[in-house]
């Protein structure tokens, strides 16, 4: 019997990976800019996503997953030549989503805030309740 592959998201993630995947999917329809004035962004995949810099486990019918997470994308982008090239860039997400106690099916949802900076994403990507929260654990855990 061969053993499962254990990716970087599972190590991030842990016991929390199948739900921050299902969050995730859910949220590929609900995934915006977390900058003022900027609309829908493409949505994160897990392989993008190389760090976790905050998480809340969430709990059915109670209380939301919210993770703040570092993604590392790479995309290929058009010159004036026509030549196409590749192109990196790091962003800043706030995943956010929950469900009820039958799970990630009709009563579940998510959302996903990116932006170019830190600030961004917690200033305008999350709620004000969860931006509460998070600087709490900063004040705990630096």
């Amino acid at each position: 019997m061969t053993q499962p592959t254990i990716t970087k998201f599972d190590e991030l993630f842990g016991q929390d990976s199948y739900d921050i995947r299902e969050l995730l999917r859910l949220a590929q329809e609900n995934t915006c800019w977390a900058e003022p004035l900027m609309g829908p962004a493409i949505p994160v995949m897990e392989h993008e996503i190389t760090e976790r810099l905050y998480f809340v486990r969430g709990r059915p019918d109670e209380k939301d997953w919210v993770a703040i997470v570092k993604l590392q994308r790479h995309q290929a982008v058009q010159n004036e030549n026509g030549k196409w090239l590749p192109y990196e860039e790091t962003l800043y997400a706030v995943l956010q989503g929950g469900c009820d106690y039958s799970g990630w099916d009709c009563q579940a949802g998510g959302r996903v805030r990116v932006g170019h900076f830190l600030d961004d994403v917690i200033n305008y990507g999350m709620s004000e309740e969860e931006r509460k929260q998070y600087k709490a654990y900063v004040r705990e855990n630096m």
